[in-house]
């Protein structure tokens, strides 16, 4: 199916780009009313592969191309797409993320640079040489002990409280955390807050790579019921990695949980990979949007659009009742996902 469909997009990405190429569309087209941080071609292109959609996929069904399942609670139902992707996923391992807090002093109350600096000219290099401090010893202990217990969010408490939150340590901190509750989370939304989830996307490490998982909002009806479903999967404590999650997805999830009444216990220890993103590429790439880091990777999409027209080609299946446009929509989400897997993988060696 994954093949069948990868054709598909590569047939379709030839026709539109031969199009706009052909001067049928150009930069001198007027820009969407909204969207003036879209380009006028790549407006163009995007309502020309909305177009070739709509014809390719007419009269055919998600489940030909995808695995789906019907997914049905006490409110509802919502559709299950399910995807595995082979990649390799390597992070640190736990005894070299704790060698290296172990020799961050600074991370307690009261050490600067200055401090750390006489500290070990004195010969305390880790926490556990200053376990018998009578100043910073109850600290370092406490720290330790952290440590040992793999308590994660009760470090990253610390490492936010003395250190930027793109601070290295930050990713590496993800070792000490069961892969089980590792979870990738993306959000596709018909705009910014106040408005509907149409599409709920997790993934989750597995021995061959990433298994992706999606909740499909099929009318809006089902975002009840996907809000559901999605608690039930990302779990009370889970491991969030997300980018630029902490701004707008957990945010959005949280708002749309209360705008139905539904008490939701969410407290998870979150991996937000905007920050390191910025901190790694802010003199070698011109920004940080998802798109621009993949580039530098070399990851590319057969089939994609701006997440700003994410609600236009999401109204025009509601209206249309054709999966066409669902496409890129799914794609986008999925691609979102492993690109996370990948950039965790690299922030946390």
């Amino acid at each position: 199916m994954a093949v069948s469909l990868d054709r598909i997009a590569r047939r379709l990405r030839e026709r539109v780009e031969s199009t706009v190429e052909s001067g049928l569309f150009t930069s001198e087209n007027q820009q969407p009313f909204g969207l003036s941080h879209l380009s006028p071609t790549d407006f163009a292109r995007s309502m020309k592969l909305k177009g070739e959609l709509l014809l390719e996929f007419k009269d055919r069904a998600l489940a030909e191309y995808y695995d789906t399942e019907e997914r049905e609670n006490e409110y509802g139902a919502c559709l299950k797409i399910t995807h595995h992707a082979e990649l390799g996923i390597e992070l640190c391992t736990a005894a070299t993320c704790i060698e290296e807090f172990s020799r961050e002093l600074k991370l307690l109350y009261g050490i600067g640079p200055s401090v750390e600096s006489k500290l070990r000219t004195l010969g305390y290099e880790t926490l556990s040489d200053l376990l018998e401090h009578p100043r910073w010893g109850s600290s370092a202990k406490e720290m330790i002990q952290c440590l040992d217990e793999s308590n994660a969010k009760a470090l990253q408490s610390h490492i936010h409280r003395w250190f930027p939150i793109s601070h290295p340590l930050s990713c590496k901190l993800i070792s000490l955390v069961d892969p089980a509750q590792i979870k990738f989370f993306d959000l596709e939304s018909l705009g910014l807050f106040g408005r509907p989830i149409l599409l709920f996307g997790t993934a989750q490490i597995t021995e061959s790579g990433l298994e992706v998982v999606q909740y499909l909002v099929r009318n809006i009806m089902e975002e009840l019921p996907a809000l559901i479903e999605i608690a039930k999967v990302l779990g009370v404590e889970p491991a969030l990695v997300t980018y630029n999650g902490r701004a707008f997805d957990t945010n959005l999830l949280e708002e749309r949980w209360g705008y139905y009444g539904l008490n939701v216990e969410f407290d998870p220890v979150h991996f937000d990979l905007l920050h390191p993103a910025r901190r790694c590429f802010r003199d070698k790439l011109p920004d940080a949007k998802l798109s621009t880091v993949e580039s530098y990777y070399g990851l590319t999409r057969q089939i994609d659009l701006p997440g700003s027209l994410v609600p236009d080609f999401y109204n025009t299946y509601l209206e249309t009742q054709n999966i066409g446009p669902l496409i890129p929509i799914i794609e986008h989400n999925k691609q979102d996902l492993i690109t996370l897997a990948v950039l965790l993988t690299e922030f946390s060696r």
